[in-house]
């Protein structure tokens, strides 16, 4: 077992607040009754390996089995065809009966409602926090290059310390296999 990479993975919902244009009317002297507000998004599927640090992010329109399954081709080229575990939540496309899971990738899933186990969760937070918090976006062309550039600042060393757990550290033994 110690010669797989072991990679975290999570989904995070990056969404914009969008209002239409409102205009005064100065002879009626009130607002619009009507303002329409709405959301725009996104998904960043992340994946990191604690122990060496490397990072892999894919921004995508919608979180579904076939989504998961373009993110994990992605993820496994990206990976060079190694032998990896992955270790998920339980969200339902990531353990879809539908999903073609590649051969030189097992699953692992983590216990039902605890992102406290999740070390990427620590890299959604502060996703959002350095990417969303306070700020609005004139597209989500901007959004999505905020998120992009944001992910970039990321060295091995600074995904090692954010994303580091005990128990990947000690070959992810609390893990429940699928």
């Amino acid at each position: 077992m110690s010669q797989n990479l072991i990679v975290v993975v999570k989904t995070m919902s990056v969404n914009q607040c969008c209002q239409s244009p409102v205009i005064f009317d100065p002879l009626l002297c009130h607002w619009p009754a009507e303002l329409s507000q709405s959301y725009k998004n996104f998904y960043a599927y992340s994946s990191v390996a604690p122990k060496d640090g490397y990072g892999f992010h894919l921004l995508l329109l919608f979180v579904n089995t076939e989504m998961m399954k373009i993110y994990l081709d992605e993820l496994i080229q990206s990976l060079d065809e190694k032998e990896i575990i992955l270790i998920m939540d339980q969200v339902g496309w990531h353990k879809s009966k539908a999903l073609v899971v590649p051969k030189n990738v097992d699953i692992w899933v983590l216990p039902p409602f605890s992102p406290e186990l999740n070390p990427v969760e620590r890299l959604g937070k502060m996703l959002k926090r350095n990417t969303l918090h306070n700020r609005l976006y004139d597209s989500l062309k901007q959004l999505e290059k905020a998120v992009v550039e944001y992910f970039d600042t990321f060295t091995p060393e600074a995904l090692r310390q954010l994303c580091s757990c005990s128990y990947i550290m000690l070959q992810g033994e609390i893990c429940i296999r699928t």
